[in-house]
């Protein structure tokens, strides 16, 4: 899809108009451009001054805007200068007198122009505009859509924390902000490499790693619940004092409950004694 400029455009429309009056469909077929929108630029341009007949045909057969789009034009011009006018658009110097006599006699029945009727005129040449840039930033984000999803390293949100390397984060980074700079809306970018736009932005801070973290979590934090060491010695010195030596902890840990004397769950006994390789027998 292509995002026609104006000197594109003024050409165009120039072929719409005399001495080439082509028609639209010929137009169309010779360059390519759809029917509808040279329909648009057509009405664009005729709503601002200039000479585009809304027929192909002989000037006498013009409608009344185009006559006296003319009839403006030539008001200031010598003699000389109207007929070079008159040369380049296939006129009559004749044809420019008769058209004016017509509207100064009122023969072509115009009627006066309202406020209403200029204002509601240019509302819609408004309109218009709006609609054409329309289409040029669909035309320019597609565009953008299309260049991004050719260089793009692949759809990098396929599963939850899927592991990116450094340098696919890096050029996503770089495609997506190209992209966003061609006429492409950030989160149309960002869907067609599966990313999301709080995706972007934590990759975008200033001061995120772009590096993977996993596997670097601390792993020597210790829980606040857990033994200390003094309580881990405390429960090995209890579990080979002559009197629980030959003991399990399942006897050793009601026997300290019952005089009132806790030290751990009969769980943690077991875990402290494996780790000092105590289970066997200690009699």
């Amino acid at each position: 899809m292509t995002s026609y400029g104006p000197q594109f455009k003024e050409q165009i429309v120039k072929k719409l108009m005399p001495p080439y009056n082509q028609s639209v469909a010929q137009v169309s077929r010779d360059t390519g451009v759809s029917v509808p929108t040279l329909y648009a630029w057509k009405q664009l341009y005729r709503n601002q001054g200039y000479v585009v007949p809304s027929k192909s045909s002989r000037p006498d057969d013009w409608d009344a805007k185009a006559k006296l789009a003319c009839i403006i034009e030539t008001g200031a011009m010598n003699e000389a200068q109207r007929a070079e006018y008159c040369r380049q658009r296939g006129l009559y110097p004749e044809q420019l007198d008769a058209w004016k006599a017509a509207f100064e006699s009122l023969e072509l029945g115009a009627e006066p122009v309202s406020k209403a009727e200029v204002a509601q005129q240019r509302k819609e040449n408004k309109r218009l505009e709006r609609e054409i840039l329309r289409k040029d930033k669909s035309l320019a984000e597609a565009a953008a859509l299309l260049v991004l999803s050719k260089k793009s390293p692949g759809h990098l949100g396929q599963q939850r924390g899927r592991l990116i390397p450094l340098e696919m984060k890096q050029m996503a980074i770089q495609l997506i902000t190209e992209a966003v700079n061609a006429g492409a809306r950030r989160h149309k970018a960002c869907a067609v490499l599966g990313l999301s736009c709080r995706t972007l932005r934590r990759w975008s801070q200033p001061n995120h790693e772009l590096r993977d973290q996993h596997g670097q979590a601390a792993r020597d934090r210790v829980h606040p619940q857990a033994l200390t060491p003094q309580e881990r010695q405390a429960i090995v010195q209890v579990c080979n004092s002559p009197e629980h030596a030959s003991l399990p902890p399942s006897q050793i840990v009601p026997k300290l409950a019952d005089r009132g004397h806790y030290l751990a769950s009969e769980s943690s006994f077991y875990r402290v004694l494996k780790e000092h390789g105590q289970l066997n027998r200690r009699g």
